[in-house]
């Protein structure tokens, strides 16, 4: 028996553009929905059939995903909702909020306040000369204040980008420093990144197809 496969690959511009709403659509989805979706189809008996009988197909890891380890797993329902808490951040930083007060004690309320707020306009080396720090404790002063001013934005009330956008953010992933690689590590429902992405070996599918009967009842690929 003589097997042909064509596809028709044109669209109409009318068809590309409903194409790109749809896509757009999908991708508003929220984290806990577009997780399902894509559990969903890999439940599919027709998705691991191609996956594991016909290898047609597989999974790419996208550069620089690392699963989390099971300290960082996150809890959605214990993250802080609203309120930033500084005690928090010194109680996980306690070196670095040393070092952030020795700054502030030393170039003086005003213009410490001026720096947080970026009004001065000044390299951060520039502003801790005369604080006499050495460059592991310009590190540690850097790293506490970008936590500081990142969660300061999340949830302070004060900042028109939080009252605006905190409704819309959710955390899908954290960043974690192995040996001096950083690394992107999924969180909570986006764990489907550590495999990567769907990536379909057409040359293949239309190898067992021409082979007749073995490639006969491949599930549909394209809908």
């Amino acid at each position: 028996m003589e097997l042909t496969h064509r596809v028709d690959v044109r669209l109409s511009p009318r068809a590309k553009l409903m194409g790109r709403m749809k896509l757009g659509q999908f991708f508003t989805l929220p984290e806990e929905k577009f997780s399902k979706y894509i559990k969903d189809i890999e439940e599919e008996e027709d998705f691991q059939e191609l996956l594991h009988r016909y290898r047609i197909v597989k999974y790419r890891k996208f550069p620089g995903i690392e699963p989390a380890p099971a300290s960082l797993q996150f809890k959605e329902e214990l993250a802080p909702a609203d309120n930033f808490d500084l005690l928090e951040l010194i109680q996980k930083d306690p070196a670095g909020w040393q070092i952030v007060r020795k700054v502030a004690i030393k170039t003086g309320e005003e213009k410490f306040s001026r720096f947080l707020r970026g009004d001065d306009g000044i390299s951060l080396r520039e502003f801790v000369q005369g604080c006499e720090l050495s460059s592991e404790e310009i590190g540690k002063f850097k790293d506490f204040i970008n936590s500081f001013q990142l969660q300061e934005s999340f949830f302070s009330s004060d900042t028109s980008f939080s009252s605006l956008s905190r409704a819309h953010l959710c955390r899908v992933a954290c960043i974690e420093n192995r040996e001096g690689e950083l690394f992107i590590c999924p969180l909570g429902h986006s764990t489907y990144l550590v495999k990567g992405r769907f990536v379909i070996d057409y040359g293949r599918w239309e190898n067992l197809i021409q082979d007749g009967d073995s490639g006969a009842n491949l599930p549909p690929i394209l809908e």
